[in-house]
């Protein structure tokens, strides 16, 4: 992970940690999760957060925090990026892409 990726990710969760009311500023994904189980965050922000340095690349992760900071619901999100993945996918198929 890049220092910079890293700083984004966790200025995405500061601001959803503003978001929910809290002050916390964690440094690190440990402390992140902690930070917002203590807010009693809903699970979609907590998946996320799981998901960082574990199953999810750093880039998608970035991408999840910020439609959450946006009011995009998780499923919608997901939803999109499958849709995305099989055009390009049918694209790469067909030699268009």
């Amino acid at each position: 992970m890049s220092s910079k990726d890293h700083d984004l990710i966790i200025a995405e969760i500061h601001q959803a940690i503003n978001k929910l009311g809290g002050s916390a500023e964690p440094a690190t994904p440990d402390e992140a999760r902690r930070a917002l189980r203590r807010l009693g965050a809903d699970v979609d922000l907590r998946s996320i957060v799981d998901s960082w340095g574990d199953t999810l690349p750093d880039e998608e992760i970035l991408h999840l925090l910020r439609n959450w900071n946006a009011g995009v619901l998780l499923s919608q999100t997901i939803y999109a990026s499958k849709l995305l993945r099989r055009r390009l996918r049918r694209r790469r198929e067909t030699g268009r892409g």
